[in-house]
């Protein structure tokens, strides 16, 4: 699911218009008169320093790696996304009534995820042990075999049982912000966005950094939606759109089983008919330069809403890599695929000999590591697909 040359989407919104290859004019076709050519964009919004500035602050040591629950996530960490989505002027949505921008639940889990078809009787949920799998020094459940345990993670039911009721005690909150659609006909439909905004905190034992700072995982997925959000509320402002609604989740949780994202999909705070699609952003900011991974339910027989947008997406990425259907239940658009959203994934892919960037869930993922230009480039090309499904014409 790469990019190649495109127009329309990418040229109408993004540059001045080229000529357009004769393979490609189905493809532009489909997209003709979607967008009038525009010299001032919201695109102009998302830029390196921004970038940069974001990250280095959501991945330094005084925020103790934004542990769920912890403090440090629901306290600064919180309070700045806020800021900026007051500042931008998102709508909340973290209740129906629109008055907050926090989604309290209460999280209580071992990380990882669980085949709850086969769990009978009252077992203690907290414990990796009762499912056959072992927790390894970060919490991360194992398999006997040592293989990481990714099946089904926790339902919302399940959590109950663990806690009572599960937003009886709250120890955390998802962040929501609503951008309301622009078209009379078309603003009742919604997009949603997300990003997990925790990631697994500090260690108490070892020497030296103590700290996993999480800047790619998942800082630059949160600050992709922080930097997307101004530059859809900028195209709002010049009256580009968006034509849908867009709503803004900055999930808690997600590394403790997808627990914000679970919540959010059996507790949701808008109509949950009203959502045609979901887009997650996670780990966006390390691995090859110039290539991207995306998912897209593409070939699992879901509705291809996204799949359409690649070859419009045009940035200077290299390559998109469709090869991750198996870490489709391993981020927060799992919840949401579940309950028969359409779905998009993107992420940074992998390292040239395979695996993940060496850093992942380790003491080294650090700001100063993340690579901006692809990380910008990324960002444009996630902003390219929302902006573009948000506009067109066609049901979704």
């Amino acid at each position: 699911m790469k990019v190649t040359t495109g127009i329309v989407l990418a040229v109408t919104l993004i540059m001045a218009p080229r000529v357009v290859q004769a393979e490609m004019r189905p493809v532009v076709e489909k997209f003709d008169g979607l967008h009038e050519v525009i010299t001032a964009h919201g695109e102009d919004e998302i830029t390196r320093a921004r970038i940069k500035s974001h990250i280095e602050w959501l991945a330094s040591d005084e925020n103790e790696g934004r542990k769920t629950a912890r403090g440090k996530l629901e306290g600064r960490v919180a309070d700045y996304i806020e800021a900026e989505l007051t500042a931008i002027g998102l709508l909340p949505r973290g209740n129906t009534e629109g008055t907050t921008y926090r989604q309290p639940f209460r999280a209580r889990s071992w990380w990882g995820s669980l085949d709850h078809d086969h769990h009978v009787g009252e077992v203690d949920y907290t414990d990796p042990k009762n499912f056959g799998h072992e927790a390894n020094s970060l919490g991360v459940a194992m398999t006997p075999e040592g293989v990481l345990a990714s099946v089904d993670p926790i339902p919302a039911d399940k959590l109950a049982l663990l806690d009572g009721d599960t937003a009886a005690e709250p120890n955390t909150f998802n962040l929501v912000g609503l951008i309301e659609g622009t078209d009379p006909a078309l603003k009742d439909e919604i997009l949603v966005i997300g990003a997990h905004m925790d990631h697994i905190g500090s260690s108490s034992w070892g020497s030296g950094d103590k700290i996993f700072n999480g800047a790619d995982d998942n800082g630059s997925g949160t600050t992709a939606l922080l930097t997307l959000a101004r530059a859809l509320v900028k195209d709002r402002e010049l009256g580009h759109g968006p034509a849908r609604s867009v709503l803004f989740c900055w999930f808690s949780g997600e590394e403790l089983g997808l627990l914000g994202s679970q919540y959010y999909a059996s507790n949701p705070t808008v109509e949950w008919s009203r959502i045609k699609g979901m887009l997650n952003v996670d780990m966006i900011g390390r691995a090859q330069s110039g290539k991207v991974s995306v998912y897209d339910g593409h070939g699992r027989g879901q509705p291809n809403l996204f799949h359409d947008f690649h070859d419009v997406a045009d940035t200077t990425l290299q390559s998109v890599d469709h090869n991750i259907q198996s870490y489709l239940n391993r981020s927060d658009q799992y919840p949401f695929y579940k309950k028969g959203v359409p779905v998009i994934f993107f992420f940074e892919g992998f390292e040239a000999g395979g695996g993940m960037n060496p850093d992942y869930h380790g003491r080294g993922d650090h700001a100063d590591k993340i690579d901006l230009d692809k990380m910008f480039d990324i960002t444009r090309f996630v902003y390219r697909h929302l902006l573009g499904a948000a506009n067109i014409q066609k049901g979704l």
